[in-house]
Parts: C-alpha cells; sequence; structure tokens
C-alpha cells in the first residue's frame, strides 16, 4: 500500500463512484479500478461494494477511510511545510573558508548572498585547505572552499570559480626587487615566511624549493597571508603568496615578482561530500557562486 492508492481509495469513496474519481483524477477508469483491486487484494479485503449505480464502502473500507483521511491529510500538511522552507529560502549554511581565499573572493561574494538571503545563517570557520577538506568530508560543514591543485580527493564534489597564481613578495629595498619575475633556484639562501602546514600554499612552496634543489629556510610561520605581507615590508625575509596579487600592488614598501617555474597556476574551488544531503542553504550558495561567477574567471592577476 502507498500514498498514491491512498489518494485514489479516498477520492473514490468521496465521489461515490468510478467515473467521477477517474475524472478528479485525470486517470482513466480501468487504471483507477485495476489501482483499487490490488489494494483489495494487499489488505485481503473488499473496501467497496455497489448499490444501484452508487459505490459504497465496506465495514473495513468505513475504517481504512476514517483512519487514510487525517493520514493524508497530514500528508499534504508536510508537503506544504516542505515547499514553504524552499520558498521562504531559510537555514542554516555551515561554511569554510582559509583566509586568504576569503579576501581574494569570499568576503564579499559572501555579504552579497547575505543581503540576497537574509534570513539564511552563516557559520564561517576560517582554516587551511587541508583541514577544510577533513571537515566536509567528515560533514562538520556543508561547502568548503580550497586550491586546486593538488588534488582533491575523490570522495569530494568540486565546482571551480576562479583562476589565479602564486607569486613573489620582496622589499622595495631587496636586491630581487630589480628584477620582474625570478626562478625558485633565485630564492635558496632567502628566508621565508610561511603558513603552517595545513595551507596548501605552504605545500606547493615547500615542493616547488623541493623541484629547485633546496628545503626553503623558514623565518616565521604565521596563520595569515597578510600577516607575512606586513613582515616582507618592515624589510625582513620573503614571502610566495597564493592569488590576489591586487591586494598588495599599492602596498607600502612592497615589490611584486612573478614566479618563472614552478607549479603556481591554481583554481579556487567550493567543494561539497559527494551523496551527502545538502540543505537548502547550501544548494542555494552553490547557484549563487555559479550565477556570479561561472564560467569561472581569471583572477586580477
Amino acid at each position: 500500500m502507498d500514498i498514491q492508492q491512498l489518494i485514489y481509495f479516498t477520492t473514490v469513496a468521496k465521489t461515490g463512484n468510478y467515473s467521477a474519481a477517474s475524472r478528479q483524477l485525470y486517470i482513466s477508469q480501468p487504471a483507477l479500478s485495476k489501482s483499487i483491486k490490488k489494494l483489495e487484494y494487499e489488505l485481503d479485503t473488499h473496501l467497496f461494494f455497489q448499490v444501484d449505480k452508487k459505490t459504497e464502502l465496506t465495514d473495513t473500507g468505513k475504517i481504512l477511510f476514517e483512519k487514510a483521511v487525517p493520514f493524508l491529510d497530514e500528508y499534504y500538511s508536510i508537503l506544504d511545510t516542505m515547499r514553504e522552507v524552499a520558498m521562504q529560502k531559510k537555514g542554516y549554511l555551515r561554511l569554510g573558508i582559509p583566509y586568504g581565499l576569503g579576501r581574494i573572493l569570499f568576503d564579499e561574494l559572501i555579504s552579497d548572498f547575505s543581503v540576497e538571503y537574509p534570513d539564511i545563517v552563516i557559520d564561517l570557520c576560517g582554516h587551511g585547505s587541508q583541514h577544510i577538506q577533513e571537515l566536509v568530508l567528515e560533514g562538520k560543514i556543508e561547502i568548503g572552499a580550497c586550491i586546486q591543485p593538488p588534488q582533491i580527493p575523490d570522495a569530494l564534489e568540486t565546482l571551480p570559480l576562479m583562476h589565479d597564481r602564486f607569486f613573489l613578495l620582496v622589499h622595495q629595498s631587496h636586491p630581487l626587487s630589480a628584477r620582474s619575475s625570478v626562478s625558485y633556484s633565485d630564492l635558496k639562501h632567502e628566508s621565508f615566511y610561511m603558513l603552517n602546514n595545513d595551507y596548501t600554499m605552504t605545500m606547493v612552496t615547500k615542493e616547488n624549493c623541493a623541484r629547485a634543489g633546496f628545503t626553503p629556510s623558514i623565518r616565521l610561520i604565521v596563520n595569515r597571508s597578510d600577516i607575512m605581507a606586513d613582515l616582507v615590508s618592515k624589510g625582513q625575509g620573503i614571502a610566495v603568496i597564493a592569488g590576489g596579487r591586487w591586494r598588495y600592488e599599492n602596498y607600502p614598501n612592497l615589490k611584486i615578482l612573478d614566479l618563472m617555474d614552478g607549479e603556481n597556476d591554481f583554481d579556487i574551488t567550493i567543494i561539497t561530500k559527494k551523496g551527502a544531503y545538502l540543505p537548502y542553504a547550501a544548494k542555494y550558495f552553490i547557484d549563487f557562486c555559479k550565477t556570479r561567477l561561472l564560467p569561472y574567471s581569471e583572477a586580477q592577476i
């Protein structure tokens, strides 16, 4: 017995004949009769009998009708509530974004999303890309943002939003500042500011240095790229930064250099867990990103 059978049954009971019920239900009378016979077979009882040209309920039919009507009322109420949730655009969204990607892209995007969806509460956490991937896989957040490459785990769905590149920050008094670009091999004897190993930017920088034949000398580990920029602007050390070059074009005492070799191109990507339930709020955010940013664009580099 399913919902559709109960709808057919109660409609026949209310109209008093199969012909009127079939018109109301927009199905053929033979198909309706077949569905009722199947229901009677499953319940092992007769639900209707004929009096002249009118279809009447049997004793068991009356009992089923008394139970089915409030049951279907509740069923329709549930459907109405679910539609209201979808139409009212309310909800709660758990979102994880590395601080640097927030400055490059997501701060403005989230602000605009909140204006369009004022009744959706966003619970925002900031971590490195690696930790954010773990949070999505564990179901602790619905949507995360990260840099790709490196390869994202197969258990995650990805949606690239923007393309960007790594670049180098040096003080304007640094000997390398006279150049517009450098190779990683030129950085062998430099002191680096870096984020911790939870950040893809750090992993990629170390891998690029390894390809150039050296292990980078790390002067200080911090948790935000803007802190790295502040330290470089004070004349100590260098920093490889992942994207958002425009942020530092007017930064005091800084020179921006291109990196000629290594893996420097990446996509800013949002991730969700494959097969996981996504609440309406998460679906709205993904659709908002698609509308605003796809096909994904080149960053201002």
